[in-house]
């Protein structure tokens, strides 16, 4: 595998991100990583974004983890979703103009990531599956999602404080398809000590359908 830092321009802000390219990496997948909340200590090397950060290249698939505006290097200040909305499609575009060799973009927020993620690629043609990690569905609108077609998966824990089951289950069945969710059993919101199952259910999931 190979690492690589990069700065990506956002609407007159410059990001810092990383970027974790398979040794054979031709025309393969790319993994768009979007970290939890920036007021709350969300940062790209957060726990779950790292294991996929990780995991991922190892089946051949890209991965670009970046810090929204305000984050550690990346200038700017937290703008409410809408600066953060901004800078999910610069990365993407980056992604897409850097490696124009890449068949498929997926973005996979986490937590508040999720939010905003998936805001962005439902609307960015570039983005082709979403993928959404505890999605804070009480904390944030997603009403984006029940009109949205492209392929999308969601990963929860079972024990999240701020997601119960009854109200994740009432928000899945009023999507359309094509979809899917898996439950991660023991997890809360934060996933400690479940980094690699997630990053292996992901990974897994991106198998049978990339």
């Amino acid at each position: 595998m190979f690492l690589q830092k990069v700065h990506i321009p956002s609407e007159g802000v410059t990001l810092e991100g990383e970027i974790n390219r398979p040794e054979k990496f031709d025309e393969g997948s790319a993994v768009v990583l979007c970290h939890p909340h920036p007021l709350f200590g969300g940062d790209m090397y957060n726990n779950v974004i790292s294991a996929l950060f990780y995991a991922l290249p190892e089946k051949r698939m890209l991965t670009l983890r970046f810090n929204f505006r305000g984050v550690g290097r990346s200038q700017g200040k937290y703008e409410s979703g809408i600066g953060e909305k901004a800078d999910v499609n610069a990365v993407i575009k980056y992604l897409k103009m850097t490696f124009p060799q890449v068949k498929e973009i997926i973005v996979a927020g986490y937590s508040f990531g999720a939010w905003v993620g998936l805001l962005a690629a439902s609307e960015n043609k570039w983005a082709d599956i979403l993928i959404a990690i505890a999605p804070p569905i009480t904390l944030f609108n997603f009403d984006y999602f029940r009109n949205m077609k492209k392929p999308k998966f969601f990963v929860i824990g079972d024990s999240d404080e701020f997601i119960p089951l009854k109200d994740f289950m009432t928000f899945y069945e009023e999507i359309p398809s094509p979809k899917k969710y898996i439950i991660i059993r023991g997890a809360d919101h934060f996933f400690h000590g479940h980094e690699s199952e997630i990053a292996k259910t992901i990974t897994d999931l991106l198998d049978k359908q990339v």
